[in-house]
């Protein structure tokens, strides 16, 4: 059985996919952003994935096996 990683917003890692409308909130903010770098797992079971913003910001996103959000 594949244990489920998810991120704060209940998104399953596994299942990202290339375009996908990711949103995050915190702090009075919102952040839309697309997927453009499909989620991969490191050797220690850390996964991470790149998103980029309407303005061009990429952001690093990233979650631990074993400590994700569920």
């Amino acid at each position: 059985m594949i244990n489920r990683i998810l991120t704060k917003g209940d998104v399953e890692v596994q299942n990202i996919k290339l375009g996908d409308i990711q949103y995050e909130f915190g702090y009075g903010f919102g952040i839309k952003s697309a997927v453009i770098e499909l989620p991969s797992k490191d050797e220690e079971g850390y996964w991470s994935w790149k998103n980029k913003t309407n303005s061009g910001k990429i952001i690093d996103y990233g979650v631990r096996e074993g400590f994700s959000h569920r």
